[in-house]
């Protein structure tokens, strides 16, 4: 009997050696499977972040939202319109160079100095901006030459002095003090 419980013990001993080999191999696999599994849900978070970003609304310049078309959270196709953003920094002051022209060149107004009053309220005083002519139209017309002239604006109280659509008055200096050219604007 002592070599049969020997025989039998050290099969068991084999066994029990064999077992925990496949329990290791077990939790190799296991820790394989959640590596993977990890893995795959990295990939679909970058996935979800893809598809949020490709959904990401954003503007090239900062401004003010004059319009909504769309509420919040509602789907929207390529091409639709869900806001209108106006820029409110600098605007851009435009208007017709139409007297004096017979003495100036159109081209002699690219660059020129121009003075702007803005009437911001009927009982004000008008804003007067000092700036540069940014742009001649190369087509004169008959109403002048269209002409403009970016402008800095400022913020009083939380809101913009200046705002899209108010009137001014451009008075173009060309060859040094001498000619004022005045241009319509709006």
């Amino acid at each position: 009997r002592k070599g049969s419980t020997a025989a039998a013990e050290l099969r068991r001993k084999k066994l029990e050696a064999e077992k925990s080999k496949l329990s290791i191999r077990v939790a190799e696999l296991e820790q394989a499977k959640n590596i993977a599994s990890a893995l795959v849900t990295n990939e679909k978070v970058k996935a979800a972040e893809v598809q949020l970003a490709l959904r990401k609304i954003t503007a090239p310049f900062d401004g003010e939202v004059a319009h909504v078309f769309l509420k919040q959270d509602a789907w929207a196709k390529e091409g639709d319109k869900i806001l209108t953003l106006v820029a409110m920094e600098e605007l851009r002051v435009e208007g017709n160079a139409a007297e004096g022209l017979e003495v100036v060149a159109p081209h002699e107004l690219l660059g020129a100095p121009v003075t702007i009053e803005v009437i911001v309220a009927k009982d004000k005083p008008p804003v007067i901006i000092e700036s540069t002519i940014g742009f001649v139209n190369p087509v004169q017309q008959i109403t002048g030459v269209k002409v403009w002239a970016k402008v800095k604006n400022q913020m009083v109280n939380g809101q913009w002095i200046l705002r899209e659509g108010m009137s001014a008055t451009m008075k173009i200096k060309v060859g040094g003090a001498k000619a004022a050219i005045p241009a319509a604007s709006n």
